[in-house]
């Protein structure tokens, strides 16, 4: 293998580190951002009604107000975490294309677009595995939900916002 394959196959495994490091990234960063949202929302509606004048509708305000920004952050992060894992899989393709392979990027590609992995219940020998339950069928997305994960987030955080200028201005007890 000469030079130039070798850094191409080493540029290959780095997009799947990279793409396999921002899905990671994103999704520890929403954990986290969902848990401080809630809490935000937890002393939120906590906040004695009472109290309508002076500290708790300014901590109420302030609350929702870091509430609203980091559900904005979350936003950006995501699509900057999308955007770069996007970026490995193009790249991915671009060298799968190129020596004419149908690799895991490619293949991924086109699963996704046809919402569907065809099973092939062989085990290790590659021999037909029927297990305890006969056969499977292909696994495919449930059609019911039929929203891609990008917009699942982006319509969570919309929802959250909302949430949180309701809390800032509406008077909620439990």
């Amino acid at each position: 293998m000469g030079q130039k394959e070798e850094i191409e196959l080493e540029a290959y495994k780095q997009c799947f580190v990279s793409k396999h490091h921002y899905d990671v990234l994103s999704w520890t960063i929403s954990g986290a951002i969902v848990i401080i949202l809630t809490a935000l929302i937890a002393i939120m509606v906590k906040i004695e009604p009472a109290f309508i004048i002076n500290i708790p509708v300014s901590l109420r305000l302030l609350l929702g107000i870091i509430g609203i920004y980091l559900s904005l952050i979350w936003l950006l992060i995501y699509e900057r975490n999308r955007f770069w894992g996007e970026v490995a899989n193009e790249t991915a393709r671009d060298i799968e294309r190129e020596h004419g392979i149908s690799g895991p990027a490619i293949e991924f590609m086109k699963r996704s677009l046809d919402k569907e992995v065809i099973l092939k219940n062989t085990d290790e020998f590659k021999k037909k595995y029927i297990g305890k339950k006969g056969e499977s069928s292909p696994c495919t997305e449930n059609p019911k939900i039929n929203i891609p994960i990008h917009w699942g987030i982006r319509i969570l955080i919309f929802i959250m916002v909302i949430v949180f200028l309701l809390l800032i201005f509406c008077q909620f007890k439990i």
